[in-house]
């Protein structure tokens, strides 16, 4: 165990833990390992870092008191301060290592690690991430402007003053604030920084900043779950719920409700990458106004028989409504299922109106107003809905 007041005695067994771990990697048994392994290493280089440059700096600091072999003070002190530049040299070379190492990291969170064949079954290690704080606007830019000024662990530190332990935990696992290890919602701008268990997304252009952190699912409370459709593995679509007027008969059709672009869409994709795309469901469908909006959709001709596709568009479903996101024009819309007539043929869509609040906004609607019969989340694993619905832990 680390002393955390003895050098000495901390450098040998740091040393012998590179040993272990040295002999430990020489093979792989669960390819699923690699992940979190990479993530401590990023912790141990700077860790190394922090230390090296200690030393440099005790060697700077005693230089006066160093003597050589023959105990000419000039010549110690000024061997003392050569080895204080060697050392800084090799602190600043460490800056290259941690962040190639944390880009690996990213890219190794993106892996998925199947069964080795198809017969075997699929064993769950109950790894998840799990939502510590999203920050938007003057919080967030108080905690980019701290990781400009004194680096990346700085803003670490500091959103960790959001975790509660099991009481956070707990809040995201009953809001379904919980993801895989390999699908944590970001963006394509996002930059991503890992260490100690916790993941941090900041987005400078964006103006937000996000905390995660890494927990095990107890195995007690681990479900076995069949395998997911291609399309949903692949984008997130899932069937519409159960309350839909599907196979009644009724022709069906999809009116446009609004669209979100520019600023707005920035805070549709606030919402959605903190809470899930439920909830950027539910903040868009403020703009739904019954009948006055079918009739409007129908005279903007904004009316489609099929949801839209193309390169670049994901659809989310919940309930009746469907969101769709093009990454690359920057834009969401929400679309509502209406089996009241049949579908006219598919004409230009509408600029829907600019939204100018979110549920992070002054004066927004609460999240406890949401509509009855939604749940999950755009990235939630099966596993975990399926503990939470035998839990009981609803929105």
């Amino acid at each position: 165990m680390p002393t955390f007041y003895d050098p000495g005695a901390d450098a040998a067994e740091a040393s012998e833990a590179l040993r272990g771990l040295a002999h430990a990697t020489r093979s792989f048994e669960r390819p699923e390992d690699l992940y979190p392994v990479i993530g401590d290493l990023i912790s141990g280089v700077r860790s190394l870092q922090q230390v090296i440059d200690q030393l440099a700096n005790a060697h700077i600091t005693h230089h006066t008191r160093a003597n050589d072999e023959s105990g000419n003070a000039l010549l110690g002190a000024s061997t003392a301060l050569d080895t204080a530049d060697k050392l800084h040299e090799a602190a600043t070379a460490l800056d290259m290592v941690q962040d190639r190492i944390d880009a690996a990291s990213q890219l190794a969170g993106r892996i998925a690690w199947p069964a080795p064949n198809g017969d075997a079954e699929q064993v769950d290690t109950g790894r998840r991430w799990v939502s510590i704080v999203f920050l938007q606007g003057e919080e967030a830019d108080q905690v980019l402007d701290l990781i400009n000024r004194e680096g990346i662990d700085a803003g670490l530190d500091h959103l960790k003053g959001w975790d509660y332990g099991e009481e956070t935990t707990g809040v995201a696992l009953e809001n379904g604030h919980v993801y895989d290890l390999n699908d944590l919602p970001t963006g394509p701008l996002d930059r991503e920084a890992t260490g100690d268990g916790y993941r941090m997304v900041y987005n400078a252009q964006m103006g937000h900043v996000a905390l995660y952190r890494q927990h095990t699912i107890p195995a007690e409370d681990r479900l076995d779950t069949s395998p997911v459709p291609a399309s949903g593995a692949i984008s997130g679509i899932r069937p519409l719920d159960a309350d839909t007027s599907a196979n009644t008969g009724v022709p069906e059709r999809w009116l446009e409700v609004t669209r979100a672009t520019g600023a707005a869409a920035d805070r549709v994709f606030g919402i959605l990458t903190a809470l899930g795309h439920v909830d950027a469901i539910d903040h868009l469908a403020q703009w739904d106004h019954g009948d006055q909006t079918t009739q409007q959709a129908i005279a903007d001709s904004a009316v489609f028989d099929n949801l839209p596709t193309g390169e670049g568009v994901q659809t989310l479903q919940s309930g009746n409504y469907a969101l769709t996101v093009n990454t690359a024009r920057r834009e969401f819309a929400l679309l509502r299922l209406d089996t009241t007539a049949a579908a006219p043929q598919a004409g230009a869509q509408r600029n829907g109106p600019e939204l100018l609040t979110s549920y992070s906004s002054p004066g927004a609607l609460s999240r406890g107003g949401k509509a009855a019969g939604r749940s999950g989340s755009w990235f939630e694993h099966p596993g975990v809905a399926a503990v939470k619905q035998e839990r009981g832990l609803g929105r």
